[in-house]
């Protein structure tokens, strides 16, 4: 039953970030771009959690890794630009629904056209 509190809680957190993203997109930051350059500059801050998980013998092992990591933080900025470019053209609850609505079927055409099928060890 805990599961479901927790679901409630995490959609409700959306929503107010969402809100919060709307008020400083046409109060504060008027740009998108540069509201998209902070988030992205900020993202520094996730080096804290290195201690807890961080593997460097992989990155050592497949090089590729160091290039697919880069461009998979620009791809993201760019789709949060892309958000923040809908968030001023239209209203929060339609935006959010639709990136709700288009992030998992993206997500489900990029990984069945890029993942390698893989054979079970059987």
């Amino acid at each position: 039953m805990s599961w479901i509190v927790i679901a409630l809680a995490a959609y409700g957190i959306g929503a107010v970030v969402a809100i919060l993203d709307k008020l400083i997109l046409t109060h504060a930051i008027p740009k998108p771009i540069f509201y998209a350059a902070f988030v992205g500059i900020f993202g520094i801050y996730a080096l804290v959690l290195i201690p807890f998980g961080f593997d460097l013998a992989a990155l050592l092992q497949n090089p590729y890794l160091i290039l697919f990591s880069i461009f998979s933080g620009a791809a993201f900025i760019f789709g949060v630009y892309f958000l923040y470019q809908a968030l001023i053209i239209s209203e929060v609850s339609r935006v959010g629904l639709f990136f709700g609505a288009a992030v998992p079927m993206i997500t489900l055409f990029l990984s069945r056209l890029l993942i390698l099928k893989v054979q079970p060890c059987l």
